[in-house]
C-alpha cells in the first residue's frame, strides 16, 4: 500500500512539474522594420503557460551584428517586459516579463541609438 502512494506520488507530482514549468509555449513569426522609436513588429499572441520568461528568437536582419530592444507590451500599451538583444541567429533569448496566462500581449522592437537607420528585423517569440 505504501508503494502504491507514493507511486501516484511521483506521478502526480511529475505531472504538475512538466504541466505549470514547461516554457513550451506557442511561438508566433514576427517580422517588420523599426528605427530608434518602438514599432509593434509582433502580431497579437497569447500567454499559453504559467511561466513568468518570455522568448524572443531574432532569427534575421537587413544589417549585421547591432543591437535591438525588443518589447513586449499588453493590449493597453503597458510594458511588460524588455530585453536588449545583441544581433540576429543566437537563438531564442529569455527573459522575465510580468505577463499573465490567458492576456493578449503584442512585440515591439526598436535600435539602441538614435542615430541608427530603420532595420529590417524577424524571427519568433511567445509572451
Amino acid at each position: 500500500m505504501k508503494k502504491r502512494i507514493m507511486g501516484l506520488f511521483f506521478c502526480m507530482a511529475t505531472i504538475f512539474t512538466l504541466g505549470t514549468f514547461s516554457i513550451h509555449a506557442q511561438y508566433k513569426n514576427f517580422s517588420g522594420s523599426a528605427g530608434f522609436t518602438q514599432k509593434k513588429v509582433g502580431t497579437q499572441n497569447t500567454k499559453e503557460n504559467y511561466e513568468y520568461l518570455s522568448g524572443v528568437n531574432w532569427k534575421k536582419s537587413d544589417h549585421k551584428d547591432h543591437k535591438m530592444w525588443f518589447t513586449i507590451k499588453n493590449s493597453d500599451g503597458v510594458q511588460r517586459g524588455r530585453q536588449l538583444i545583441n544581433r540576429p541567429g543566437n537563438g531564442t533569448t529569455y527573459f522575465e516579463t510580468n505577463c499573465k496566462y490567458g492576456y493578449y500581449y503584442y512585440l515591439y522592437a526598436n535600435r539602441e541609438h538614435l542615430g541608427n537607420p530603420n532595420t529590417y528585423v524577424s524571427g519568433t517569440w511567445q509572451p
